[in-house]
């Protein structure tokens, strides 16, 4: 006696995709049950006799003529004399739409034969004694019956962020998946998805992490539970699982499963960075970029991240970085901005083309792709960084460059204030508090192809959305109900978006401690203006 599995999700699955369990129990069914066998036995039939059947939630009745149909209502006399008179009614029995539904139909001597094609008692023919005509004897079929009360307890376990071990993240009893059915087919991914957590980096950090939020191990264990008075029984658990946060597209997801899109050829220099849109990039010297690994071969143990750079005259220099201890499956976050691999630093006399980035192993063997970055020097006015969680759980980066349009929502609440035998008209009547500055601003992208376009709906549904200035991130949402319109056959559009930050601001000024300006003269030039508005510093305020 044991559950057993029948099917289970790969080694390694994304949550947001389905995972499917099932199993069985060779328990749960008390009784298999039994089909009925039931018959006529006639005697004789003359005209004006019927034959009544009765089963179920069926009634069907057979009238005896001389001049019978084929449509299974109709019979022919049948003398007492006759030899094989079960056959003389089979015909008109297997014409019946009911009967020849329900029935394997035959015949033997004086007996017709109705045994039902499916277990139950509701294929058992009610008895009926006709005198001197014919008789029903019923086929004694039986249900299929589970034992009282009977589940399956599912409990699911996810192991720690510091991996010290398993918490249960869900627990219930299941009833099988119909009334007759001792299996169970259950999907993981909804509690699981729900459990695991996007890996925000730190984006003044330029070593490469571990992501141990977003790529966990799991196991499900299933238990038989049953009685008049429910006790769990025999216990079955499942072997050790891998999850990563995310999951791909409905087409996706039909057309690959995570570890064929990861690595969809067999050469290991295939596996791919989780990362969607060109392995082309654009990037400026202070752009924030991230790319995420999964390590899908048992036999890498370290991982070394290499950088080959393409100067303007030419010129190749290759730097490798320290090596990285990994185990199978391990997900690493690896910052490949410009400043974040500390660029500035390597051949400062020389004009930076583009640079790539890889993956090696320990034995200086490439086990991913090649992302290629170029570098855009042109003068952009006020660029800004727009770091996102994306559906396959990296962090990818919107850069916009232009003016905005920024709005103020002020909110408070008042109350009136008591007064007292010393009041003054200064004191006033009412009182403001929970001040709040809420700001929105319109942005608009650059421009980007149809496809870039389509990849923005990672940045628009992201939970996790960041504007990074000076490799600082201040949360931020979308706002608005439209983003953006495109026509066919015209493939560059900028898009304008609203976003608002996710905090209240509690302070009067953005500038007082990372925009100190420029000083000319006396008159004061704040960086984040578009000087059309200046500050005198002593008496005057000049617009």
């Amino acid at each position: 006696m044991a559950i057993t599995i029948l099917q289970k999700p790969a080694e390694l699955s994304f949550s947001g995709n389905g995972m499917l369990f099932k199993v069985k129990s060779d328990r749960a069914i008390a009784s298999m049950g039994t089909k009925a066998q039931n018959a006529i036995d006639i005697i004789q039939l003359a005209v004006g006799d019927s034959i009544k059947l009765d089963y179920g939630n069926d009634y069907i009745e057979i009238k005896v003529v001389d001049n019978p149909n084929n449509l299974g209502y109709e019979v022919r006399p049948v003398a007492i004399g006759e030899t094989n008179k079960g056959s003389a009614i089979l015909s008109a029995l297997q014409n019946n739409f009911y009967l020849n539904r329900h029935f394997d139909l035959s015949a033997s001597g004086n007996q017709a034969r109705l045994y039902a094609k499916e277990i139950g008692s509701q294929f058992n023919i009610s008895p009926r004694v006709e005198e001197n005509k014919y008789s029903v004897v019923e086929g004694s079929g039986e249900d299929a019956a589970l034992l009282p009360n009977f589940k399956i307890m599912v409990e699911i376990y996810l192991n720690r962020i510091d991996g010290s071990g398993y918490d249960i993240i869900y627990t219930e009893q299941l009833n099988t998946d119909n009334l007759l059915s001792d299996e169970l087919t259950i999907d993981v991914s909804k509690a699981l998805n729900a459990a695991l957590e996007h890996d925000i980096p730190d984006f003044n950090d330029t070593t490469i992490t571990f992501c141990k939020k977003s790529k966990r191990t799991y196991y499900v264990q299933f238990t038989e539970v049953y009685g008049d008075n429910p006790l769990p029984m025999q216990t079955l658990i499942s072997d050790i699982f891998h999850v990563a946060k995310g999951g791909l597209s409905y087409h996706g997801n039909r057309t690959a499963d995570l570890v064929s899109w990861l690595n969809r050829e067999p050469e290991p220099e295939y596996d791919r960075f989780l990362k969607q849109g060109d392995s082309v990039i654009k990037v400026r010297t202070n752009q924030p970029e991230y790319l995420h690994f999964i390590n899908l071969r048992s036999q890498t143990s370290a991982i070394r991240l290499k950088i080959e750079l393409l100067f303007a005259d030419e010129s190749i220099q290759t730097i490798v970085l320290e090596p990285i201890s990994v185990s199978l499956y391990d997900k690493l976050c690896i910052p490949t901005g410009y400043t974040y691999l500390g660029l500035t630093d390597h051949n400062p006399n020389l004009t930076l083309r583009e640079y790539k980035v890889s993956l090696i192993n320990q034995n200086q063997q490439p086990i991913s792709q090649k992302i290629t970055y170029k570098m855009d020097y042109f003068y952009r006015e006020i660029v800004r960084y727009f770091c996102y969680s994306t559906s396959l759980s990296g962090i990818d980066t919107l850069a916009t460059h232009g003016r905005v349009t920024a709005s103020y929502e002020f909110s408070q609440e008042e109350s009136r204030k008591p007064r007292f035998a010393d009041y003054k008209l200064t004191d006033g009547d009412y009182t403001q508090f929970n001040q709040k500055i809420r700001r929105t601003f319109k942005a608009v992208t650059n421009y980007v192809t149809k496809r870039q376009f389509d990849l923005l709906t990672d940045f628009v549904l992201s939970k996790h959305k960041f504007i990074v200035r000076t490799f600082r991130a201040l949360p931020i949402s979308v706002d608005g109900k439209e983003f953006g319109k495109h026509k066919d056959l015209q493939n560059l559009h900028p898009y304008e978006f609203e976003y608002m930050y996710n905090f209240e601001d509690d302070h009067y000024t953005e500038g007082d401690s990372d925009d100190n300006g420029a000083y000319i003269d006396e008159l004061y030039l704040p960086e984040s203006a578009n000087n059309s508005h200046f500050t005198y510093t002593f008496p005057f305020l000049l617009s």
